[in-house]
């Protein structure tokens, strides 16, 4: 036979579900399984978010998480409008989107009536740069202050404790209000309550080593610990 292939299934076939060959791939009943499976596991994720957002705690949660997305979001914008920036009116404009309302809105209401008068005079033709003179000198200097008052409270170990317990909030301390300040002390209370429970487990388990060491007269490992377990930590019971 001259024909290259000999047997007609030696020749080759379109791959199964490849586009425009019109023939789709079948489906398994693995696949069925696993596609049930993330159905029911989404199903199940979803009911336990809603049980959990109905708690007191859950809803303070999503409150405070709906806040930091609009605080992000304004950072973002600021950080956007702050890279298009035409002069220093402009740049101290978006600096001070930045900073909490209470600095913010009276300081903007001063620049943008400055900026007002400085245009009013260019076109009537008189040389007027208050607006400039007050975003390169005086906002210049406030910015500098604000950044020397952060650094003295935002210590490297109060941001590595704000990264290290997602409590992002403390950072923005000042800026926050009185609803998200409430919001912000639960979650810390209940930070320093899990880390407090489990300090007490770990005290338990000592005093239990120690115990049971002193019973076989024997002595068990880290024995200055356990030993300092079993003689002075008595009350504490099994968390």
């Amino acid at each position: 036979m001259t024909a290259e292939y000999i047997r007609d299934w030696q020749q080759p076939r379109h791959a199964v579900g490849r586009e425009g060959t019109g023939i789709p791939a079948p489906e398994s009943a693995l696949s069925s399984w696993l596609d049930a499976y993330r159905a029911e596991n989404e199903r199940c994720q979803e009911m336990a978010d809603a049980a959990f957002s109905a708690t007191p705690l859950g809803n303070l949660i999503n409150k405070s998480l709906d806040a930091q997305e609009k605080q992000d979001k304004t950072i973002t914008l600021a950080g956007d409008a702050r890279k298009q920036v035409r002069g220093a009116v402009d740049e101290a404009m978006a600096s001070l989107r930045l900073l909490p309302s209470y600095l913010r809105d009276p300081l903007i209401r001063h620049l943008s009536f400055l900026r007002k008068k400085q245009e009013s005079d260019r076109q009537k033709g008189k040389k007027n740069q208050q607006a400039e003179r007050y975003a390169r000198g005086t906002l210049r200097k406030i910015f500098e202050r604000l950044d020397r008052t952060d650094g003295r409270w935002l210590t490297p170990g109060y941001r590595s404790l704000a990264g290290r317990e997602r409590l992002d909030d403390l950072l923005y301390l000042p800026q926050l209000n009185k609803h998200q300040i409430q919001t912000l002390a639960t979650m810390t209370a209940a930070m320093f309550q899990q880390h407090l429970r489990n300090t007490l487990r770990w005290l338990w388990c000592q005093r239990w080593r120690a115990d049971h060491g002193c019973n076989v007269e024997g002595l068990p490992g880290c024995w200055p610990v356990s030993h300092y377990a079993c003689t002075s930590c008595r009350h504490i019971t099994k968390p």
